[in-house]
């Protein structure tokens, strides 16, 4: 499965709170750019013994992304859903980053919510579009 995550930007931005894990609840108004998106290729590996255990294979290319690929926001997301769905497997993605890195494009943010609806299609997890905003929003 192939998405493009596109890149949006902030209209109008309140921080809420600080959370305890650091990150802020935050309440915006975003825009959307089409034509300048990511691309997010996810495809589950038929390894039947590897359900739920959050197994991830991740290849990027494009503009360098200055964190570790487990701190990547797709792989971050991969993984609490796995924990918390078994019937998710292993998977492969490839990235490919156009979105400039740190630039408030909100790039990491689409990209996490992509992999969200690429894990609630190909595994067939039956999410609302509200219930998937919850997992990438915790």
């Amino acid at each position: 499965m192939i998405l493009y995550p596109n890149c949006k930007i902030n209209l109008g931005l309140r921080v809420v709170r600080k959370r305890e894990d650091g990150y802020h609840d935050l309440e915006t108004v975003f825009v959307p750019v089409y034509g300048l998106h990511d691309e997010l290729e996810v495809e589950p590996i038929p390894a039947p013994s590897l359900k739920g255990r959050g197994i991830v294979r991740f290849e990027q290319e494009g503009i360098a992304v200055d964190c570790k690929p487990e701190d990547n926001l797709i792989i971050k997301c991969y993984r609490q859903m796995a924990a918390k769905y078994p019937q998710i497997g292993a998977v492969q993605v490839r990235f490919m980053k156009n979105i400039p890195f740190g630039a408030g494009l909100g790039g990491g943010s689409s990209d996490a919510a992509h992999m969200a609806i690429a894990l609630n299609e190909l595994f067939g997890l039956g999410l609302t579009k509200e219930q998937l905003a919850k997992e990438v929003a915790s």
